[in-house]
């Protein structure tokens, strides 16, 4: 095998941990034996997980649309990790951590340039394909950002300390065994995202730039990213401002800013973003038409319908953008987690109404 074909067989891709905090320690107080309380409490974090997994496996026989095409997944312990490869167009060049234009021989290699009367004929090309590229990535972090807002949200409700997922980029080396793919051998995007988790903290939800950058190739994704770039926190008090209510500050948005890494002697940017915005990436294949006002939402006299509307609003247009500050304002709206079935916010765009919420709420 010469190198051109061994360099082909490397691939670009992106993989995610998400890591139950505490869970060690959960396990220590429980003496390591999982027949106490305690340790049964334990166990059932783990089922946590297997249910979340059985939520992604049962949706994806009903919306192919939402989901890629492909990626691999396993639960170790108290972890899950899910990877995914990325078209050819999107894998950097020798030496680069993220694609960085292109070059004489990729032009060549991906499009017939031969079809083109103009360069701005080609740039159309260019943009459309590369939108097309990254549908499977924004799929793929939409579902993340459902199951991380799923998991911290059971486990908040039984007072558990939640979940971290990384998200991170890098090379793989695809390795076969005789029973199945080892997706997670020489696969450095997964040592990338394993030993960024060391150095963030939280039951927060944090994305290599790398990958925010490839999102920003759809606009949509782009609007949803930055809506994502706020997060909440506790509001500082202040001595100089007159409150309403000294006993009552309300929780304040900020702007994440990138937390600078060194990863295997290569620098990375890992930034924090809100899942809850995120996890509408997983809608935008659906709602393309409707996104690009080639379609108008169907009107709806429920509460529900008009919220669905204000959301397709949000994500065609985005937050409002200043020279000196973006908006800080959350994009809103209801609960939209794995339990949450993808399929009805779409319905209610199409066409006003959700049968799968009357069919699941026992309605007619």
């Amino acid at each position: 095998m010469n190198v051109q074909n061994e360099d082909e067989e490397v691939r670009y891709c992106v993989t995610a941990v998400l890591d139950l905090l505490g869970f060690a320690g959960h396990l220590e107080i429980a003496g390591n034996d999982l027949r106490t309380s305690i340790g049964r409490e334990a166990v059932k974090r783990l089922e946590l997980l297997e249910q979340a997994l059985g939520l992604i496996a049962e949706e994806r026989v009903s919306c192919e649309l939402e989901y890629p095409e492909t990626f691999h997944h396993i639960r170790i312990n108290d972890a899950i990790i899910f990877s995914l490869d990325l078209p050819d167009l999107l894998k950097p060049s020798v030496g680069e951590s993220v694609r960085k234009g292109m070059s004489a021989h990729d032009i060549l290699k991906f499009f017939d340039i031969d079809q083109f009367e103009d360069d701005q004929e080609f740039r159309a090309a260019y943009e459309a394909r590369l939108m097309t590229d990254v549908v499977g990535l924004v799929l793929f972090v939409g579902m993340l950002a459902r199951l991380h807002l799923f998991i911290n949200r059971i486990e908040n409700s039984s007072f558990f300390p939640g979940a971290r997922t990384v998200i991170a980029t890098g090379y793989r080396r695809p390795f076969v065994t005789k029973r199945a793919e080892d997706f997670l051998s020489a696969n450095f995007s997964f040592s990338n995202a394993y030993l960024a988790e060391k150095s963030l903290h939280g039951p927060n939800f944090y994305v290599d730039n790398n990958v925010s950058q490839l999102l920003c190739a759809n606009r949509f994704a782009q609007n949803l990213l930055r809506f994502a770039c706020y997060t909440s926190g506790v509001a500082q008090f202040d001595p100089y401002v007159d409150y309403e209510d000294v006993l009552s500050l309300r929780d304040t948005r900020f702007l994440t800013k990138p937390i600078e890494l060194t990863l295997f002697r290569k620098s990375f940017q890992f930034r924090q973003l809100d899942p809850y915005p995120l996890a509408h990436l997983q809608l935008i294949p659906r709602l393309m038409s409707y996104l690009q006002g080639l379609k108008e939402p169907a009107d709806g006299g429920k509460a529900i319908a008009a919220v669905a509307r204000s959301k397709i609003r949000a994500m065609a247009e985005g937050p409002a953008v200043t020279a000196d500050e973006p908006s800080a304002k959350s994009l809103g709206g209801m609960i939209f987690d794995l339990e949450t079935d993808i399929r009805v916010l779409s319905e209610l765009i199409e066409s006003g109404q959700s049968p799968t919420l009357q069919h699941s709420m026992g309605l007619k």
